[in-house]
């Protein structure tokens, strides 16, 4: 079920993204109404007031919630970079790089011949 969660992940952000956007609109369209209507300026900015704070709660939620990219970064890079192997095999890389050059030069020489 982890991998669920973590296949949708973008979806959820564009989701977060649009409810953001069409509740900040309504928001806005239901003060603008109490606004006009009823002429109780006060009801109208209370409820522009909630619909602000509502629209804020969801845009940090937006942020915080990482991407596929950004999980996956998250989920691989500690096996990265505690992997022993991996170290071993870098330390180990300039003896290899210097064995194949010999390895080469030895056969370029060998058709020389």
């Amino acid at each position: 079920m982890d991998y669920y969660w973590f296949a949708i992940l973008d979806n959820i952000k564009y989701g977060l993204t649009l409810l953001t956007v069409l509740f900040f609109i309504l928001g806005c369209v239901i003060a603008a109404f109490y606004s006009n209507c009823i002429n109780n300026e006060r009801k109208s900015s209370i409820i522009f007031c909630y619909t602000l704070v509502f629209t804020m709660f969801l845009v940090i939620l937006n942020v915080f919630i990482p991407s596929q990219k950004q999980m996956a970064f998250i989920i691989a890079a500690p096996y990265m970079f505690e992997d022993k192997q991996i170290d071993d095999k870098a330390k180990n890389l300039k003896d290899i790089l210097r064995i194949g050059k010999e390895y080469i030069k030895a056969q370029l020489d060998e058709k020389d011949k």
